[in-house]
Protein backbone atom coordinates (compact mmCIF):
# COMPACT_ATOMS: atom_id res chain seq x y z
CA UNK A 1 0.00 0.00 0.00
CA UNK A 2 2.89 2.27 -0.01
CA UNK A 3 3.96 1.94 -3.64
CA UNK A 4 3.63 5.64 -4.49
CA UNK A 5 5.39 6.88 -1.32
CA UNK A 6 8.21 4.31 -2.05
CA UNK A 7 8.89 5.62 -5.49
CA UNK A 8 8.96 8.72 -4.22
CA UNK A 9 11.73 8.51 -1.89
CA UNK A 10 13.59 6.55 -4.46
CA UNK A 11 14.03 9.56 -6.72
CA UNK A 12 14.78 12.00 -3.80
CA UNK A 13 17.39 8.97 -2.85
CA UNK A 14 18.93 8.91 -6.44
CA UNK A 15 18.59 12.47 -6.87
CA UNK A 16 16.83 12.03 -10.05
CA UNK A 17 14.01 14.23 -9.09
CA UNK A 18 14.31 18.18 -7.51
CA UNK A 19 11.00 18.20 -5.99
CA UNK A 20 10.32 17.60 -2.14
CA UNK A 21 8.57 14.54 -1.52
CA UNK A 22 5.28 15.90 0.66
CA UNK A 23 3.63 13.80 3.41
CA UNK A 24 0.27 14.71 4.99
CA UNK A 25 -0.23 13.54 8.74
CA UNK A 26 -3.72 14.05 9.67
CA UNK A 27 -5.30 13.03 13.50
CA UNK A 28 -6.95 13.89 16.45
CA UNK A 29 -5.36 14.98 19.80
CA UNK A 30 -2.18 12.49 19.30
CA UNK A 31 -1.13 13.99 16.08
CA UNK A 32 -2.52 17.80 17.46
CA UNK A 33 -0.06 17.29 20.62
CA UNK A 34 3.34 17.68 17.87
CA UNK A 35 5.14 15.68 19.33
CA UNK A 36 4.47 12.20 17.85
CA UNK A 37 4.77 14.29 13.87
CA UNK A 38 7.63 16.46 14.87
CA UNK A 39 9.40 13.11 15.68
CA UNK A 40 7.94 11.89 12.02
CA UNK A 41 9.14 15.16 10.63
CA UNK A 42 13.16 14.68 12.16
CA UNK A 43 13.68 11.03 11.35
CA UNK A 44 12.26 11.81 7.44
CA UNK A 45 13.77 15.12 7.48
CA UNK A 46 17.19 13.90 8.82
CA UNK A 47 17.41 10.58 6.06
CA UNK A 48 16.01 12.19 2.90
CA UNK A 49 16.59 16.13 4.02
CA UNK A 50 14.34 19.27 4.37
CA UNK A 51 12.20 21.06 2.07
CA UNK A 52 11.04 23.46 5.11
CA UNK A 53 8.37 23.07 8.00
CA UNK A 54 5.52 23.19 5.59
CA UNK A 55 2.29 23.58 5.98
CA UNK A 56 0.14 24.75 9.02
CA UNK A 57 -2.63 25.83 10.00
CA UNK A 58 -2.63 30.05 10.43
CA UNK A 59 -2.04 31.72 13.97
CA UNK A 60 -2.52 29.65 16.78
CA UNK A 61 -5.39 27.26 16.40
CA UNK A 62 -5.81 25.83 20.15
CA UNK A 63 -4.27 25.99 23.59
CA UNK A 64 -1.30 24.46 24.14
CA UNK A 65 -0.08 24.56 20.15
CA UNK A 66 3.40 22.74 19.13
CA UNK A 67 3.78 22.85 15.98
CA UNK A 68 7.53 22.01 15.84
CA UNK A 69 10.59 23.61 13.73
CA UNK A 70 8.47 27.16 14.39
CA UNK A 71 6.80 29.37 17.09
CA UNK A 72 3.91 31.17 16.06
CA UNK A 73 2.12 34.16 18.03
CA UNK A 74 -0.78 35.74 17.28
CA UNK A 75 -2.03 39.51 19.16
CA UNK A 76 -5.59 39.74 20.61
CA UNK A 77 -7.22 40.83 17.05
CA UNK A 78 -7.42 36.92 15.72
CA UNK A 79 -10.11 34.50 16.79
CA UNK A 80 -9.92 30.79 15.37
CA UNK A 81 -12.61 29.05 13.93
CA UNK A 82 -12.69 24.98 14.18
CA UNK A 83 -14.27 22.32 11.90
CA UNK A 84 -15.12 20.48 15.00
CA UNK A 85 -17.48 22.52 16.34
CA UNK A 86 -21.09 21.85 16.85
CA UNK A 87 -22.15 23.75 13.97
CA UNK A 88 -19.11 24.63 12.40
CA UNK A 89 -18.57 28.01 10.22
CA UNK A 90 -16.73 26.76 7.18
CA UNK A 91 -15.19 26.61 4.70
CA UNK A 92 -12.05 24.79 5.90
CA UNK A 93 -9.51 23.35 4.19
CA UNK A 94 -7.17 20.49 5.38
CA UNK A 95 -6.08 22.37 8.20
CA UNK A 96 -9.28 21.81 9.81
CA UNK A 97 -8.84 25.19 11.41
CA UNK A 98 -9.78 29.03 10.05
CA UNK A 99 -8.22 32.57 11.39
CA UNK A 100 -10.31 35.53 11.17
CA UNK A 101 -9.11 38.71 12.24
CA UNK A 102 -10.38 41.93 12.62
CA UNK A 103 -8.53 45.61 13.49
CA UNK A 104 -5.58 47.40 12.92
CA UNK A 105 -2.27 46.29 13.38
CA UNK A 106 -3.24 42.69 14.50
CA UNK A 107 -0.47 40.28 13.77
CA UNK A 108 0.59 36.40 13.40
CA UNK A 109 3.98 35.66 13.68
CA UNK A 110 5.98 32.52 12.64
CA UNK A 111 9.71 32.10 13.74
CA UNK A 112 11.82 29.58 12.52
CA UNK A 113 13.37 27.61 14.62
CA UNK A 114 16.17 25.98 12.07
CA UNK A 115 19.17 28.36 11.97
CA UNK A 116 18.60 28.06 8.14
CA UNK A 117 15.52 29.63 8.60
CA UNK A 118 12.97 29.70 4.96
CA UNK A 119 13.51 30.31 1.57
CA UNK A 120 10.06 30.95 0.29
CA UNK A 121 6.54 31.13 2.00
CA UNK A 122 2.63 30.68 0.59
CA UNK A 123 -0.35 32.07 2.64
CA UNK A 124 -4.10 30.77 1.93
CA UNK A 125 -6.87 33.11 2.55
CA UNK A 126 -10.30 33.17 1.83
CA UNK A 127 -11.70 35.97 -0.56
CA UNK A 128 -15.03 37.67 0.19
CA UNK A 129 -17.09 40.43 -0.40
CA UNK A 130 -15.93 43.60 2.10
CA UNK A 131 -13.18 41.79 2.53
CA UNK A 132 -10.01 43.48 3.77
CA UNK A 133 -5.98 43.44 3.98
CA UNK A 134 -3.31 42.35 5.21
CA UNK A 135 0.01 43.22 5.07
CA UNK A 136 3.49 40.65 4.62
CA UNK A 137 6.46 41.20 6.48
CA UNK A 138 9.69 39.02 6.21
CA UNK A 139 12.49 39.99 9.37
CA UNK A 140 10.32 42.86 10.00
CA UNK A 141 10.61 44.38 5.99
CA UNK A 142 7.27 44.70 4.24
CA UNK A 143 7.27 42.39 1.37
CA UNK A 144 3.97 42.53 0.00
CA UNK A 145 -0.11 43.98 0.59
CA UNK A 146 -2.89 41.26 0.49
CA UNK A 147 -6.47 42.22 -0.51
CA UNK A 148 -8.94 39.38 0.31
CA UNK A 149 -12.28 41.56 -0.86
CA UNK A 150 -13.83 39.65 -3.90
CA UNK A 151 -17.21 38.98 -5.42
CA UNK A 152 -17.29 35.93 -4.14
CA UNK A 153 -16.02 33.48 -1.20
CA UNK A 154 -13.54 31.28 -2.82
CA UNK A 155 -9.49 30.10 -1.36
CA UNK A 156 -6.48 31.75 -3.08
CA UNK A 157 -3.10 31.63 -2.36
CA UNK A 158 0.03 33.85 -3.05
CA UNK A 159 3.67 32.17 -3.18
CA UNK A 160 6.27 34.36 -1.91
CA UNK A 161 10.57 34.30 -1.73
CA UNK A 162 12.17 35.16 1.16
CA UNK A 163 14.99 35.45 0.29
CA UNK A 164 17.35 32.83 1.56
CA UNK A 165 17.29 32.45 5.65
CA UNK A 166 14.37 34.54 6.47
CA UNK A 167 13.84 33.87 10.45
CA UNK A 168 10.62 35.55 11.09
CA UNK A 169 7.24 35.87 8.91
CA UNK A 170 4.57 38.43 10.10
CA UNK A 171 1.36 38.78 8.73
CA UNK A 172 -0.38 42.40 9.98
CA UNK A 173 -3.75 43.72 9.70
CA UNK A 174 -4.14 46.80 7.81
CA UNK A 175 -7.89 47.33 9.46
CA UNK A 176 -10.19 47.74 6.40
CA UNK A 177 -12.08 44.82 6.65
CA UNK A 178 -12.28 41.26 7.98
CA UNK A 179 -9.24 38.84 6.62
CA UNK A 180 -9.69 34.98 6.82
CA UNK A 181 -6.37 32.80 6.90
CA UNK A 182 -6.78 29.67 5.81
CA UNK A 183 -2.96 28.23 6.10
CA UNK A 184 1.06 28.76 5.78
CA UNK A 185 3.95 27.15 4.46
CA UNK A 186 7.29 27.34 5.17
CA UNK A 187 9.50 26.33 2.47
CA UNK A 188 13.12 26.09 1.62
CA UNK A 189 14.71 25.40 -1.70
CA UNK A 190 15.56 22.32 -3.01
CA UNK A 191 14.63 18.56 -2.73
CA UNK A 192 13.54 17.45 0.77
CA UNK A 193 10.77 15.89 2.95
CA UNK A 194 8.02 18.39 3.41
CA UNK A 195 6.30 16.51 6.54
CA UNK A 196 2.44 18.71 6.82
CA UNK A 197 0.76 17.51 10.13
CA UNK A 198 -3.02 19.16 11.09
CA UNK A 199 -4.93 17.25 13.95
CA UNK A 200 -8.06 18.91 16.05
CA UNK A 201 -8.30 17.73 19.56
CA UNK A 202 -11.78 14.88 19.89
CA UNK A 203 -12.23 14.54 16.54
CA UNK A 204 -13.15 11.53 14.66
CA UNK A 205 -12.65 10.58 10.74
CA UNK A 206 -15.73 12.01 10.75
CA UNK A 207 -14.34 15.43 10.18
CA UNK A 208 -12.87 15.13 7.17
CA UNK A 209 -16.73 15.45 6.18
CA UNK A 210 -16.85 18.96 7.71
CA UNK A 211 -14.22 19.96 5.29
CA UNK A 212 -15.14 21.74 1.65
CA UNK A 213 -13.99 19.27 -0.83
CA UNK A 214 -13.58 21.98 -3.17
CA UNK A 215 -10.87 23.31 -0.64
CA UNK A 216 -9.23 20.35 0.14
CA UNK A 217 -9.09 18.94 -3.70
CA UNK A 218 -7.56 22.91 -4.64
CA UNK A 219 -4.98 22.06 -1.75
CA UNK A 220 -4.20 18.90 -2.74
CA UNK A 221 -3.78 19.94 -6.53
CA UNK A 222 -0.96 22.14 -5.68
CA UNK A 223 1.32 20.02 -3.83
CA UNK A 224 0.37 16.43 -4.00
CA UNK A 225 1.36 14.23 -1.30
CA UNK A 226 3.04 10.89 -2.23
CA UNK A 227 1.88 9.86 1.56
CA UNK A 228 -1.04 10.20 3.92
CA UNK A 229 -0.94 9.45 7.39
CA UNK A 230 -4.80 8.96 8.48
CA UNK A 231 -4.66 8.65 11.97
CA UNK A 232 -8.22 8.70 14.23
CA UNK A 233 -10.06 6.02 16.33
CA UNK A 234 -9.16 6.23 19.38
CA UNK A 235 -12.12 9.31 20.08
CA UNK A 236 -15.00 6.92 18.01
CA UNK A 237 -13.67 4.46 20.22
CA UNK A 238 -15.11 6.19 23.42
CA UNK A 239 -18.06 6.88 22.37
CA UNK A 240 -20.52 4.71 24.47
CA UNK A 241 -23.45 5.38 21.74
CA UNK A 242 -21.22 4.82 18.89
CA UNK A 243 -22.89 3.00 15.64
CA UNK A 244 -20.40 0.72 14.84
CA UNK A 245 -22.22 -0.37 11.33
CA UNK A 246 -22.46 2.86 10.10
CA UNK A 247 -19.03 3.44 11.26
CA UNK A 248 -17.49 1.35 8.48
CA UNK A 249 -19.27 3.27 5.24
CA UNK A 250 -18.65 6.26 7.00
CA UNK A 251 -14.92 5.17 7.22
CA UNK A 252 -14.53 3.62 3.70
CA UNK A 253 -16.76 7.50 2.51
CA UNK A 254 -13.92 9.53 4.01
CA UNK A 255 -10.95 7.04 2.32
CA UNK A 256 -12.46 7.43 -0.72
CA UNK A 257 -12.58 11.43 -0.26
CA UNK A 258 -8.59 11.20 0.09
CA UNK A 259 -8.37 9.14 -2.87
CA UNK A 260 -10.10 11.58 -5.00
CA UNK A 261 -8.91 14.79 -3.78
CA UNK A 262 -4.98 13.14 -4.22
CA UNK A 263 -5.30 9.78 -6.40
CA UNK A 264 -1.68 9.50 -6.59
CA UNK A 265 -1.01 9.16 -2.74
CA UNK A 266 -0.40 6.47 -1.01
CA UNK A 267 -2.49 6.35 2.01
CA UNK A 268 -1.48 4.64 5.68
CA UNK A 269 -3.95 4.06 8.52
CA UNK A 270 -2.74 4.47 11.61
CA UNK A 271 -4.98 2.15 13.79
CA UNK A 272 -5.38 3.60 17.06
CA UNK A 273 -3.18 3.59 20.12
CA UNK A 274 -4.08 1.34 23.45
CA UNK A 275 -6.76 3.16 25.57
CA UNK A 276 -8.21 2.47 28.73
CA UNK A 277 -11.22 4.49 31.13
CA UNK A 278 -11.25 3.98 34.85
CA UNK A 279 -14.83 5.46 35.29
CA UNK A 280 -14.71 8.92 37.02
CA UNK A 281 -16.94 7.69 39.74
CA UNK A 282 -14.31 5.23 41.13
CA UNK A 283 -11.78 8.16 41.19
CA UNK A 284 -10.67 9.33 44.85
CA UNK A 285 -7.93 10.69 47.05
CA UNK A 286 -8.14 7.52 49.02
CA UNK A 287 -7.06 5.40 46.06
CA UNK A 288 -5.00 6.98 43.19
CA UNK A 289 -5.11 5.96 40.08
CA UNK A 290 -1.86 3.95 39.99
CA UNK A 291 -3.88 1.33 42.85
CA UNK A 292 -6.59 0.58 39.93
CA UNK A 293 -5.97 -2.93 37.93
CA UNK A 294 -6.30 -2.96 34.40
CA UNK A 295 -8.28 -6.09 33.86
CA UNK A 296 -10.67 -6.76 30.32
CA UNK A 297 -14.13 -6.73 29.96
CA UNK A 298 -15.70 -10.35 29.95
CA UNK A 299 -18.69 -11.09 26.95
CA UNK A 300 -21.58 -10.29 29.91
CA UNK A 301 -20.21 -6.90 30.87
CA UNK A 302 -19.45 -5.91 27.30
CA UNK A 303 -23.32 -6.98 26.42
CA UNK A 304 -24.42 -4.64 29.21
CA UNK A 305 -22.03 -2.11 28.95
CA UNK A 306 -23.96 1.13 28.60
CA UNK A 307 -25.93 0.78 31.99
CA UNK A 308 -22.89 -0.72 33.79
CA UNK A 309 -20.83 1.86 33.00
CA UNK A 310 -23.93 4.56 34.62
CA UNK A 311 -24.14 2.21 37.55
CA UNK A 312 -21.73 3.61 40.66
CA UNK A 313 -22.67 -0.17 42.05
CA UNK A 314 -21.43 -1.94 39.00
CA UNK A 315 -18.28 -4.09 38.61
CA UNK A 316 -16.40 -1.36 35.82
CA UNK A 317 -14.41 0.39 38.49
CA UNK A 318 -11.15 -0.68 37.21
CA UNK A 319 -9.00 0.27 34.01
CA UNK A 320 -10.55 -1.22 31.16
CA UNK A 321 -10.75 -1.09 27.36
CA UNK A 322 -14.07 0.29 26.34
CA UNK A 323 -15.97 -2.05 24.00
CA UNK A 324 -16.01 -0.19 20.73
CA UNK A 325 -11.99 0.82 20.35
CA UNK A 326 -11.33 -3.07 19.19
CA UNK A 327 -14.29 -2.59 16.67
CA UNK A 328 -13.04 0.36 15.20
CA UNK A 329 -9.58 -1.17 15.30
CA UNK A 330 -10.67 -4.49 13.48
CA UNK A 331 -13.06 -1.98 10.87
CA UNK A 332 -9.97 0.24 9.83
CA UNK A 333 -7.85 -2.72 9.50
CA UNK A 334 -10.42 -4.60 7.29
CA UNK A 335 -11.06 -1.02 5.27
CA UNK A 336 -7.26 -0.71 4.37
CA UNK A 337 -6.81 -4.29 3.32
CA UNK A 338 -9.75 -4.03 1.15
CA UNK A 339 -8.69 -1.29 -0.61
CA UNK A 340 -5.17 -1.62 -0.93
CA UNK A 341 -3.96 0.57 1.94
CA UNK A 342 -1.27 0.41 4.22
CA UNK A 343 -2.07 -0.13 8.26
CA UNK A 344 -0.07 0.58 11.09
CA UNK A 345 -1.40 -1.72 14.09
CA UNK A 346 -0.48 1.16 17.02
CA UNK A 347 -1.71 -0.48 19.87
CA UNK A 348 0.21 -3.82 18.87
CA UNK A 349 3.39 -1.99 18.97
CA UNK A 350 2.65 -1.34 22.57
CA UNK A 351 2.15 -4.30 23.68
CA UNK A 352 -1.26 -5.31 23.29
CA UNK A 353 -4.44 -4.67 25.24
CA UNK A 354 -3.90 -3.28 28.38
CA UNK A 355 -0.29 -2.29 27.68
CA UNK A 356 -0.63 1.20 28.11
CA UNK A 357 -1.28 0.66 31.79
CA UNK A 358 2.20 -0.46 32.09
CA UNK A 359 2.95 2.51 29.79
CA UNK A 360 1.62 5.03 32.58
CA UNK A 361 2.96 2.50 35.59
CA UNK A 362 6.50 2.72 34.23
CA UNK A 363 9.46 4.62 35.63
CA UNK A 364 9.94 7.12 33.96
CA UNK A 365 5.89 6.79 32.77
CA UNK A 366 5.87 6.48 28.76
CA UNK A 367 1.59 7.75 29.13
CA UNK A 368 0.01 9.52 30.76
CA UNK A 369 -2.28 8.63 34.01
CA UNK A 370 -5.49 9.32 31.62
CA UNK A 371 -4.36 6.05 30.23
CA UNK A 372 -4.93 7.68 26.24
CA UNK A 373 -2.28 10.27 26.02
CA UNK A 374 1.40 9.35 26.06
CA UNK A 375 4.07 11.37 27.45
CA UNK A 376 6.71 12.64 25.13
CA UNK A 377 8.93 10.15 25.35
CA UNK A 378 5.82 7.62 24.53
CA UNK A 379 5.08 9.22 21.71
CA UNK A 380 8.86 9.99 19.92
CA UNK A 381 8.87 5.60 20.70
CA UNK A 382 5.86 5.27 18.73
CA UNK A 383 7.06 7.80 16.05
CA UNK A 384 10.13 5.63 15.81
CA UNK A 385 8.45 2.94 15.41
CA UNK A 386 6.37 3.53 12.57
CA UNK A 387 9.54 5.12 10.95
CA UNK A 388 11.29 1.50 11.07
CA UNK A 389 8.33 -0.10 9.73
CA UNK A 390 7.93 2.11 6.81
CA UNK A 391 11.63 2.04 6.14
CA UNK A 392 11.92 -1.62 6.26
CA UNK A 393 8.85 -1.26 3.81
CA UNK A 394 11.41 0.77 1.76
CA UNK A 395 14.71 -1.25 2.18
CA UNK A 396 12.77 -4.40 0.59
CA UNK A 397 11.43 -2.22 -1.67
CA UNK A 398 14.98 -0.40 -3.28
CA UNK A 399 16.89 -4.32 -2.36
CA UNK A 400 14.25 -6.06 -4.89
CA UNK A 401 14.77 -3.38 -7.34
CA UNK A 402 18.44 -4.00 -7.58
CA UNK A 403 17.80 -7.48 -8.06
CA UNK A 404 16.37 -6.96 -11.29
CA UNK A 405 18.36 -6.88 -14.69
Amino acid sequence: GLGAFVKALGALDRKTSAEPVRILHLGDSHTANGVFTSRLRSRFQERFGSAGRGMLAAGVPYDYYRPGQVQVEQSKHWKSKSSFAREPEGPFGLAGFRLVGSGTGGTVDLTAQDPDGFDRVEIEWLNRSGGGSFDILVDGRKADTIRTVAGKKEAARVSARTGPHARKLTLRLTGDGPVELLAVTILKDGPGILYDSHGVVGASAEILGAWDPAVAAWELAHRPPALIVLEYGINEGFQDGLDVAGYEPMFRSRLADLKRWAPGASILVLGPPDGLRLPGYCQDSVRPWDRYEYQPLDDWERSRYKDLIRSKDGPLCRWHEPPNVAPVRDIQRRVAKASGLAFWDWQAFMGGPGAVHQWALAKPSLAVRDHVHLQETGYQASADALFTAIMREYDKTKAGSAKKP
